[in-house]
């Protein structure tokens, strides 16, 4: 047993631009703990030896040439299992929003990243399939561009996920009503997002996708991996996090963030952080 799962807040990167990449050549993981967060991963193993990825309390080995693919609120870690451990890889994190806006007609990216796919978590795939992958990166490893880079980043993203999508394709279960639930999805999260501070209820969410509450609750918990409450919780106490950072007091920032029972803030932030808002707020300055 692995224990509990921690979550873990946006980078500045992922907010500002919907995604983050990173290459990762020293350390196993940056994250030892077993954790999760609000946006997908996609980590293409470059080298790797006595490291294993644990994913829903479930083991499994991993090598040079495997992609590992993470959903949003997926419990994760990488572990160390033997001396001289590496892991050398490169990762992409990307939101659920911009994941969508990366999509296709046909390619609703988010299905890669969940049990749609047979090949979740792990896709092993052959030299030749991977060569395109390591051309990828090498491309971001070696250009800089001093106006032109945002739009490279992009890109590159685009590319890494298209490719993803082309070799996830064989794997992907279809008629399975995918392509509808991420369309409910999106309008939930949509209406969340702009409305967390205000009171949000099923019954508005319903109406607003324009479904039943049990079929968009059915929808939001197989592609987001979270009921839409405890969705609704978690961004809230990420926005109260941010607060907390400020000089607010921490009743107001509670407030601010959608929160109108400082009694249930307290036990929710405790429950979900490990520590009281008052204990957290102490911890200044922030990074």
């Amino acid at each position: 047993m692995v224990g509990k799962a921690y979550p873990r807040t946006h980078y500045e990167e992922l907010k500002n631009e919907g995604y983050r990449l990173i290459y990762f050549e020293e350390i196993i993981t940056h994250l030892t703990e077993y954790h999760y967060h609000d946006y997908y991963e996609l980590s293409i193993i470059l080298s790797c030896k006595n490291v294993v990825y644990f994913c829903e309390q479930t083991e499994y080995r991993i090598t040079e040439g495997d992609i590992v693919l993470c959903n949003v609120f997926e419990p994760h870690y990488y572990k160390e299992v033997g001396p001289d451990a590496h892991c050398e890889r490169f990762n992409l994190g990307i939101e659920f929003t911009k994941l969508l806006q990366f999509s296709g007609k046909e390619a609703n990216l988010p299905v890669i990243f969940q049990k749609y796919n047979d090949n979740y978590p792990i896709m092993h795939l052959g030299f030749h399939e991977l060569l395109k992958y390591y051309e990828l990166i090498a491309l971001y490893k070696k250009h800089r561009l001093k106006y032109g880079n945002e739009i490279l980043k992009s890109g590159i993203v685009q590319l890494l996920l298209a490719y993803a999508y082309e070799d996830s394709y064989p794997y992907l279960k279809k008629d399975n009503g995918s392509s509808e639930n991420i369309h409910v999805v999106t309008v939930v999260v949509e209406y969340i997002h702009s409305h967390l501070s205000e009171s949000i209820t099923l019954s508005q969410l319903a109406k607003k996708a324009n479904y039943s509450v049990s079929y968009i609750c059915a929808a939001f918990k197989g592609v987001m991996n979270k009921t839409i409450n405890n969705y609704i919780k978690e961004k809230r106490l990420d926005l109260a996090v941010q607060y907390l950072k400020t000089d607010l007091p921490i009743s107001e920032a509670a407030e601010k963030a959608g929160f109108n029972n400082y009694s249930y803030f307290y036990k929710a932030f405790k429950s979900v952080y490990g520590i009281s808002p008052a204990e957290y707020k102490s911890k200044k300055p922030f990074k």
